[in-house]
């Protein structure tokens, strides 16, 4: 099962690498989701994801209740601000880019940081 689920996301990263703009790099004002509350949705569009010469994907976003307009979606430890839930909440197509999500900070058991990163369908898609 394990393996399984790893495959999977395997191919939902590929699959988002795949819509990049491999030459376009993202440097704006950060946004942190762990500063959050717990339990609060914020609506975050999806404007544009590029990956940086690194090899790190990062999108611009725009939020009217959370500050920043860069958020890093994979680095050098892999990915990051629950990109696998975001891949899941896009859907069959793993397109991220021109939609928005919401997301929730929520308290988890199972993460050694005692929270996670939640992401569903937005219905605010323009």
């Amino acid at each position: 099962m394990e393996k399984m689920l790893n495959e999977l996301i395997i191919m939902a990263f590929v699959a988002l690498m795949q819509t990049i703009e491999w030459d376009k790099a993202t440097r704006g004002l950060i946004m942190s989701l762990k500063d959050a509350a717990f339990g609060e949705a914020h609506t975050v569009a999806f404007l544009r994801v590029n990956q940086t010469d690194s090899g790190a994907v990062v999108a611009t976003v725009d939020s009217e209740t959370l500050e920043g307009d860069t958020l890093w979606l994979a680095g050098q430890h892999g990915p990051q601000n629950g990109l696998l839930s975001l891949l899941k909440a896009a859907g069959e197509e793993r397109e991220v880019e021109g939609k928005s999500f919401t997301f929730t900070r929520v308290e988890s058991e199972n993460s050694p940081a005692g929270y996670a990163y939640r992401w569903e369908a937005s219905n605010s898609d323009e």
